[in-house]
């Protein structure tokens, strides 16, 4: 892809970001990812903290970044603006402007191929959803069926109960009863949440 159209993009996605629900009120995050992504896109570079804090914080030239942590602190709070955008409104972005810890670059993530693999996992994740749903089902009956088999529980033995998640699944927490009698499990499959 040429270098042109990768800035477009860029720039366009800023634009998606500037106008979205997550930037909505946030002046100074908003000059400030546009002043790291057009200085970076730009090739012009110079993003020290001393000169973000003078050139889009309003610090005075001699700022000092050791005894004003202003640059730092605005720049978490937009990383995690960010987060928050590719959460919500700009899940589907077909480019992502992250900001990675520790440094005031940032980087440009290309995801138009990752987007149709989202599309096909969508399609299949109701049915995955329910799958995942009847087999929690089946495992709290059959708990209940095989824990209520027993006249006095407090003699039963000490058994082991094996749960796996739905295939292509990853089991993301579980939890039993307090009278041991029901099992709960929340699985993700291909970027769902199934409980």
């Amino acid at each position: 892809m040429a270098a042109e159209t990768d800035t477009g993009r860029i720039l366009g996605e800023l634009d998606n970001i500037l106008a979205s629900a997550a930037f909505a009120n946030a002046d100074r995050s908003s000059r400030l990812l546009r002043f790291l992504v057009e200085e970076t896109v730009s090739g012009r570079g110079g993003l020290k903290e001393s000169v973000i804090a003078v050139e889009v914080l309003g610090r005075h030239p001699g700022f000092d970044p050791r005894t004003d942590p202003i640059a730092r602190v605005e720049v978490s709070r937009l990383r995690s603006r960010l987060e928050l955008f590719y959460a919500s409104e700009g899940r589907n972005a077909r480019v992502r402007i992250v900001l990675p810890k520790g440094r005031y670059v940032p980087a440009f993530e290309s995801v138009a191929s990752d987007v149709s693999a989202q599309a096909d996992q969508t399609s299949h994740g109701s049915s995955i959803q329910i799958w995942g749903a009847a087999a929690v089902a089946e495992v709290a009956f059959l708990l209940g069926v095989w824990t209520g088999s027993f006249p006095n529980s407090s003699k039963m033995s000490a058994d082991s109960l094996v749960m796996l998640p739905p295939p292509g699944a990853t089991l993301l927490s579980f939890a039993v009863s307090p009278d041991g009698r029901m099992v709960a499990m929340a699985a993700a499959a291909q970027g769902t949440a199934s409980r």
